[in-house]
């Protein structure tokens, strides 16, 4: 998959939630690409091709910064996602997943104080503006 590709795949996704992200926002903001074989920083060609098949694009809003974090396995890809610097980080806005050049979605679920499990939302994550790691025994689920 080619940097191109990854930008107009999010862009077809017509706007990312809690906020709007397009794939253009990702390469404007894109600050580094790291992966096993080691890291990248800009300048970044349009035609770069991006290590590995499994990728993830961490946005972070309030800087703005992108990243493209590459990985070998799906079992890396999941621990990276539900890590307290994946998505349920309150600083991490967008968490997009691309499985073999495809977006994926995924949902997260966690147990909440009253021991029942739900499902994270970044939105109300945002709205309530609560930086605390409340979001025990995480676990991912594909889409």
């Amino acid at each position: 998959m080619r940097l191109r590709e990854l930008r107009d795949a999010i862009d077809a996704l017509g706007g990312v939630e809690p906020w709007s992200l397009t794939g253009e926002d990702v390469i404007r903001t894109l600050a580094l690409i790291r992966s096993s074989e080691g890291e990248l920083t800009p300048p970044f060609a349009d035609d770069l091709e991006l290590p590995l098949p499994l990728l993830l694009v961490e946005h972070v809003a309030h800087v703005p910064e992108s990243i493209i974090l590459g990985f070998a396995t799906l079992a890396e890809m999941e621990g990276q996602i539900l890590s307290g610097a994946g998505f349920t980080n309150p600083f991490t806005t967008h968490c997009i997943a691309f499985l073999h050049g495809a977006v994926r979605d995924f949902r997260i679920f966690h147990r909440s104080q009253t021991g029942t499990e739900r499902q994270f939302s970044k939105a109300e994550q945002l709205e309530t503006n609560d930086l605390s790691d409340r979001y025990s025994d995480r676990r991912l689920e594909w889409a």
